[in-house]
């Protein structure tokens, strides 16, 4: 249970790492979730580029879609010299989005075309395209700079 800024609620935070055999069990927990903080490392590209392949999953899983679930990518670690830019990242993501989606083909087998297809069909894929809302900040966890996830937990949580 973690505490919500400027609430006496307190909310359940489930915590996966991002290795590639545990996403089925954080897939699962969707059905549940009322967003989605995903936690990235501002400085690793080749991580970024694995992340915009996980943000592909998240954006087409039907829980996600159907209850448009509001998404908040951390870039985590943005003080740090070598960090990208949130700007940067989101290119990053959007660019590799849009390669895999066309790589993956707009219509998933036995699924209705318009339910599946990730974005606006004749345009490059965007954040904005996402089924849900997808808000990108900044973080330095290490320093407690912490105050854009507080702000999006309070906004999702606190009527």
């Amino acid at each position: 249970m973690v505490p919500v800024s400027g609430s006496t609620k307190m909310v359940d935070a489930v915590d996966f790492p991002g290795h590639s055999r545990l996403r089925m069990l954080a897939h699962a927990k969707l059905a549940e979730a009322r967003c989605v903080v995903y936690m990235l490392d501002s400085q690793d590209r080749a991580g970024l580029k694995e992340a915009a392949e996980h943000m592909y999953e998240l954006f087409t899983h039907e829980d996600v879609v159907r209850r448009r679930i509001s998404i908040l990518i951390v870039c985590n670690k943005a003080d740090a010299p070598m960090a990208k830019a949130p700007r940067d990242v989101i290119a990053l993501l959007e660019r590799e989005i849009e390669r895999m989606r066309k790589s993956r083909g707009a219509v998933l087998a036995g699924q209705d075309e318009a339910a599946s297809y990730l974005g606006i069909e004749g345009q490059p894929f965007k954040l904005e395209h996402a089924p849900g809302s997808v808000t990108v900040v900044p973080a330095s966890l290490a320093n407690n700079e912490t105050g854009e996830i507080v702000n999006f937990l309070s906004s999702e949580f606190v009527s």
